[in-house]
């Protein structure tokens, strides 16, 4: 008996070291280069009661890139509303060579550059050390539900039907809360909090006040969070950073003041007169990105300095300077393998 709990002490840390399905999935952490990185979502608990998947992949197997392109038909309905995806890639390209595949097949999710090329993106428990690709499909539960090589359709449809307030952290309120919750799910957080202020004010029982509560902190938290960070970046001339961000508050809490005091600061920087060669720059930017496929790495580096010697003393270029610079410091660390 001693021996038999002995070996049960000591093999149970090894259900949190990998995969196993029906064990709560093991932690992972997206902090180095991303392709399509999500606004927030960083760590597995960010996305507690929500779908995630975990993929391994390469651009040059060809297996693996079917799989994207089943998770992309996922990922065009429920995208950032319940379902996560996290496509690692395994082996030594580098990132734009990468990104130009993600752009080319029109995969919208994160892909995290990982293993031989950034450390800091460590989905290291989901990778077991026989060189096969995995997908990882992980519940709302935070429960593995498949771990395999292919297949994995059926059992990740299984999860997303089981979604019923993405984002919320649980699936089921209060009757009378099921609408405002409704309308967090579907990232509409104006209207979620305009709705829940109405059933806080009518007093209503604890069990509503509680879910009530539990929505209009949750929106309040985001907007929170993106003011900060908006801040920061109007605080660096980061305005390419800035104004999406502000145009998406505008949009999510749409009926609401916090939507209104993000068109009224979005506005105020756009008829900004004094910003205009700034953000001409920054579109001017935006748009050699978009347009760089066909160059080759050292091409894009000419271009990325030339365009910042031409705007030298705007924010802009001193983007592209240290964009000139990562990409250059890449291809010298390929050239010296």
């Amino acid at each position: 008996m001693r021996v038999m709990l002995l070996c049960v002490l000591l093999c149970a840390p090894l259900w949190a070291e990998k995969v196993w399905v029906g064990k709560p999935a093991p932690k992972f952490t997206a902090a180095g280069t991303l392709i399509n990185a999500y606004e927030f979502g960083r760590t597995h608990a960010d996305f507690e009661g929500d779908v995630i998947v975990v993929l391994e992949w390469n651009v040059r197997d060809l297996d693996s890139c079917k799989h994207m392109d089943k998770l992309q038909e996922r990922w065009a309905k429920h995208g950032a509303k319940g379902l996560w995806v996290f496509a690692v890639h395994r082996l030594k390209e580098n990132v734009r060579q990468v990104a130009k595949v993600v752009r080319k097949r029109g995969w919208g999710f994160c892909v995290a550059m990982g293993s031989f090329y950034d450390d800091d993106n460590d989905f290291s428990r989901y990778h077991h050390d026989d060189h096969v690709f995995r997908v990882t499909v992980i519940g709302i539960d935070g429960k593995a539900v498949y771990y395999d090589k292919t297949g994995f359709e059926t059992a990740l449809d299984a999860e997303l039907k089981k979604l019923v307030y993405p984002g919320l952290g649980r699936h089921s309120v209060n009757a009378r809360v099921s609408r405002t919750a409704k309308y967090f799910g579907e990232r509409k957080f104006g209207h979620a909090i305009s709705e829940a202020q109405k059933l806080l004010a009518a007093n209503p029982a604890q069990e509503v006040v509680d879910d009530a509560e539990l929505v209009v902190s949750r929106a309040r938290a985001l907007a929170r969070k993106r003011n900060e960070r908006i801040e920061e970046w109007v605080a660096d001339k980061r305005y390419d950073l800035a104004l999406p961000v502000l145009e998406t508050m505008v949009d999510e809490f749409k009926g609401h003041e916090i939507g209104a005091e993000a068109r009224t600061r979005l506005k105020a920087i756009e008829g900004d007169k004094s910003l205009k060669p700034e953000l001409a720059a920054y579109a001017a930017l935006k748009k050699l990105n978009e347009e760089s496929d066909s160059l080759a790495d050292d091409k894009m580096v000419e271009a990325l300095r030339k365009f910042a010697a031409d705007n030298a003393g705007r924010r802009a270029g001193g983007v592209a300077a240290q964009m000139a610079k990562e990409l250059q410091a890449d291809l010298d660390k390929r050239q010296g393998q």
